[in-house]
Order: structure tokens, then C-alpha cells, then sequence
């Protein structure tokens, strides 16, 4: 095998093993919100309905639902704030839903944590808008449904009077999954080094050779050397 041959092997070598990290990388972002209802930012009618999030992998879903929670509050910007959901949340795979029953028209926000199957935990926040144009009434009701397991902790976020914060992206922050970026870094850095070792080890090799076979052929020309 010539020189050339065995650094294209060598560097054929490298692309596969650098295969498995470049393809783990889109599995970053499993456990992104990729959803939510009402949308962010969107106009719904006053009325009963459920306010859900929904992740890029199933919710863990523990008995006591330990640190999944949705809170619903508003309407944002005066005297009348509060928390509107329930102090349960539903989960069904990749969902987390609560249920509301709204009445008041105005901005109201949604404030969500998540716990994915692996343990990951993202965290966010998002707007909605109500309108009431036929004079909607709440019920009032606040038995939880079926399937809504209670929350641990509903005075968690309890309105406090000050200013309602800006709503942030719903997707999960990319700083978290920095560790697992700088292992893929560090391990594709491993195999490039590797590589050109290789190449430079082969490369010494093959000149050794060439001036040995060099040294024997000038020695028959010439038996003085």
C-alpha cells in the first residue's frame, strides 16, 4: 500500500469514528418545548378550557409529580392578578396541561417547569391573550379533574403585587446541554489528533524504507558504501 493510500484510509478511518458524535448532537435537543396551547402570544375566548405544554420526549411522571408544574396568572398589569389554574397538573406523555377557567379579559402568563424521562429539567414562560365579548362567568369550581394530579407546591409563585416579568422563549435554554457540547468537542478532537499522528507515523515509516531500499541499491553500484 503506498503512502497516499494509507492517509486516505487513515483520514476514511477518522470520518467514521467522528460519525457517532456528529450524529448524538441533534438528540441535544430532545427535551425542547416544541409547543404550547393556546400559542404564545395568541386571542382565545374567556371560558373553561386546559392550558398545555408539550416537550420533544415524554414528561417523567412521578406520583407526586416532583418538579413538573404549570401555573397560569393574570390578567397582567393591574389590582385583579392572581392565579387562575388549578393546583394540579395533568401529564400524558410528551403534555402537561391545567385546567382553567377564565372569566376576565386581559394578558394573562403562563409560567411552566418539565421534568423529561432523563431528568433534564427545563423551565419557561409564555403569554396569551382572553377576550369575553358575551359576558362568560366562571364557575367557580375548583375540584380537580381526573387524572389532574395536585401540586406540592401552588403559593410557589403567588402574586405578590409587583410587575408581571416579560414573557421569556419557550424553548429550552442552550446553555444547559453545554457540558455534553464540550465532551463532543473534546472527543472529535481526540480522533483528529489521532489521525494525523497516524498519517505522521506512517509518513516517517515510509521514507525510512525508501531510503534504506536507496542505501542497498547504491550499495551494489558501489560496494565502497
Amino acid at each position: 500500500m503506498t503512502i497516499r493510500r494509507r492517509i486516505f484510509a487513515l483520514l476514511a478511518s477518522a470520518s467514521l469514528l467522528a460519525i457517532p458524535f456528529t450524529a448524538a448532537s441533534p438528540a441535544l435537543a430532545h427535551d425542547e418545548v416544541i409547543g404550547t396551547t393556546p400559542a404564545s402570544g395568541e386571542t382565545v375566548a374567556a371560558g373553561a378550557f386546559e392550558v398545555s405544554v408539550t416537550s420533544g420526549e415524554d414528561i417523567m411522571n412521578m406520583p407526586d409529580m416532583s418538579g413538573n408544574q404549570i401555573f397560569v396568572s393574570g390578567p397582567n398589569g393591574g389590582d385583579m392578578t392572581s392565579v387562575v389554574s388549578l393546583s394540579c397538573i395533568k401529564i400524558s406523555g410528551a403534555v402537561a396541561s391545567v385546567p382553567v377557567d377564565i372569566e376576565r379579559a386581559g394578558e394573562y402568563t403562563v409560567s411552566w417547569q418539565l421534568v423529561s424521562q432523563d431528568g433534564h429539567t427545563t423551565d419557561g414562560s409564555f403569554n396569551f391573550n382572553v377576550t369575553n365579548d358575551n359576558g362568560y362567568q366562571a364557575s367557580g369550581n375548583t375540584d380537580l379533574p381526573e387524572g389532574c394530579a395536585p401540586l406540592p407546591m401552588v403559593t410557589a409563585i403567588a402574586y405578590d403585587g409587583t410587575a408581571t416579568p416579560e414573557a421569556r422563549d419557550v424553548a429550552a435554554p442552550a446553555t444547559k446541554d453545554d457540558g455534553q457540547w464540550i465532551g463532543l468537542l473534546i472527543g472529535i478532537g481526540f480522533v483528529v489528533v489521532g489521525s494525523v499522528a497516524g498519517v505522521v507515523v506512517v509518513w516517517f515509516r515510509e521514507r525510512a524504507k525508501r531510503d534504506k531500499e536507496l542505501m542497498a541499491k547504491l550499495a551494489e553500484t558501489d560496494p565502497e558504501l
